[in-house]
């Protein structure tokens, strides 16, 4: 098995491949953990794997992850809690109900079931009755609901694609050691990948084309920094601190830059995890011309003066574009002042 496969981004895992990186037992567990294109049981089949053929070591504390000896056994009992989740998933009874959620294609919002129900199995019927045969391929995510009632910590949710595999199991911890292994395990990791991205890079959360449903509302952004490269400026105590343990977890593993909103405007941020990135392919066109220019002035391929004229063209081409002409005057209004062409 090459635990590199279990890599989001198309880029990173054939960058990694590239300079024939190797991933110590740690590292492989976390890439299998993190994967969304993987369903649970070949995360599972890839944790054995792990466990037969990779030497076991410790699990280093962190300051949210707790010491293990063990890593075989800590990945022995992550997939014990979750085989315990989906048996009381399936436990049914006079006080359970089930509900459900669905998003198919390019919805933005889920469409949720009416009533509830007494089986998950009834749950999926009723999300097939909704769709035809030839649109199931279109559906995105499914995500039913174990509730008992007056019991609210009891609450089971299975998250599965669109042919009814488990991709992800949800519920509150029923015990301390339960709360341990899903808090503070791979949670509380963090690593420091190669990635082959420079500043000034147009990157973006994978690539719909490639990974369906995998949508994120930052879109394209302009690449200024990841965890790892601020890391490497800091000093021999600063890079100690998150080498050791006691500064950084999963969430810590950033990137940041310049996005854009909806009307083309630029604004810092910062997105998790910086394993999901890839190079944006384009197309730079309308507002996203201006991430083009941005990317080109931080690379030094154009001047301050050129990066500032296209930002005031583009804002301006989206604001008449956007505002103004569509909602502002109808198109016979446009077509008499010039700004529309006449069809007939």
């Amino acid at each position: 098995m090459d635990v590199l496969d279990y890599v989001n981004s198309r880029d990173i895992k054939e960058y990694l491949k590239k300079i024939g990186y190797e991933c110590n037992p740690l590292e492989a567990s976390w890439l299998v953990y993190q994967s969304r294109k993987h369903t649970l049981e070949e995360k599972m089949a890839a944790w054995n794997w792990i466990i037969e053929n990779m030497d076991d070591c410790e699990v280093p504390e962190r300051c949210n992850c707790s010491y293990r000896s063990s890593l075989h056994e800590a990945l022995k009992e992550y997939m014990d809690m979750e085989n315990c989740r989906i048996a009381r998933f399936n436990e049914e009874g006079s006080n359970v109900a089930y509900s459900y959620r669905y998003l198919f294609g390019q919805d933005s919002d889920w469409t949720v079931g009416e009533h509830l129900y007494s089986s998950a199995d009834i749950c999926w019927a009723c999300v097939e009755d909704d769709l035809e045969d030839d649109e199931i391929d279109n559906l995105v995510e499914v995500r039913v609901t174990r509730d008992v009632i007056d019991n609210a910590g009891a609450s089971v949710t299975i998250h599965y694609n669109n042919r009814k595999k488990i991709m992800d199991v949800f519920a509150l911890a029923y015990d301390d050691q339960e709360q341990d292994i899903e808090n503070f395990f791979f949670n509380g990791m963090w690593f420091d990948f190669p990635v082959p991205f420079e500043k000034g890079d147009v990157v973006v959360r994978f690539d719909e084309d490639v990974y369906p449903g995998q949508r994120f509302e930052e879109g394209p952004f302009v690449l200024e920094g990841i965890t790892p490269w601020f890391i490497a400026g800091l000093d021999e105590k600063g890079k100690r601190s998150y080498k050791e343990g006691r500064s950084g977890d999963e969430t810590d593993m950033n990137a940041w830059g310049q996005f854009q909103d909806d009307d083309g405007r630029i604004y810092s941020e910062v997105m998790f995890n910086y394993m999901d990135l890839e190079l944006y392919r384009g197309p730079f066109d309308r507002k996203r011309r201006l991430l083009k220019a941005l990317s080109n002035y931080k690379k030094d391929k154009i001047s301050l003066d050129l990066l500032l004229t296209t930002y005031r063209k583009v804002i301006i081409d989206e604001f008449a574009e956007d505002v103004m002409l569509k909602n502002w005057y109808t198109d016979e209004g446009l077509i008499l002042a010039g700004l529309k062409p006449q069809t007939d």
